[in-house]
């Protein structure tokens, strides 16, 4: 398939950024910093769902479940080093309540974006011969388009003769049951 003009447009600068796994993983690390220095008292657990949120949009599912699991588990860590351990079960509690809310939304985000890449597998220029209609693949075989439409998205085909082939191809039968 030949790649649109939308494809071949470069991402801008922020969005090449925002999808390295360094980004994510040093936002993750900065958000952490923050929460320690914030104190057992303060607490923005919620803010752990932005590098989850960019892992997975950027389709990189692992990335996105391991920081979903990673964060709230290093949070539960600063309760032992901030010795304000009230209630341990408590802690566990919140912890794994933050694993689930993470993965989640890491889940349905990663879910969402492949979905996303699925819908837009079929979207560009298909080089297609002129007379047989066959479609030339990235691996530059020719295959009927019904192989290839089929292989690439949920359609299958069913097959009719449209009224002017039927005419072209079968007109003598056609005229022949119409005078009879």
């Amino acid at each position: 398939m030949i790649p649109s003009l939308k494809q071949l447009t470069p991402k801008p600068w922020h969005v090449r950024f925002l999808g390295l796994p360094q980004t994510q993983i040093g936002l993750a690390a900065i958000l952490l910093a923050i929460d320690f220095v914030s104190g057992p008292l303060v607490q923005f657990p919620i803010a752990f769902i932005i590098p989850v949120v960019l892992a997975a949009q950027f389709s990189n599912p692992r990335l996105s479940y391991a920081l979903a699991v990673i964060q709230p588990l290093v949070r539960f860590a600063f309760v032992f080093i901030w010795d304000a351990t009230p209630n341990l079960a408590l802690a566990i509690v919140n912890a794994v309540i933050r694993v689930a809310v993470l993965l989640t939304i890491a889940f349905f985000i990663n879910r969402t974006v492949r979905l996303a890449q699925e819908v837009k597998r079929l979207e560009g220029l298909l080089p297609i011969c002129s007379f047989c209609k066959k479609i030339r693949t990235e691996q530059k075989e020719w295959q009927h388009i019904e192989t290839y439409i089929s292989r690439h998205s949920q359609a299958d085909f069913t097959h009719s003769i449209c009224p002017d082939c039927a005419q072209k191809h079968y007109g003598a039968f056609i005229n022949k049951s119409r005078k009879a």
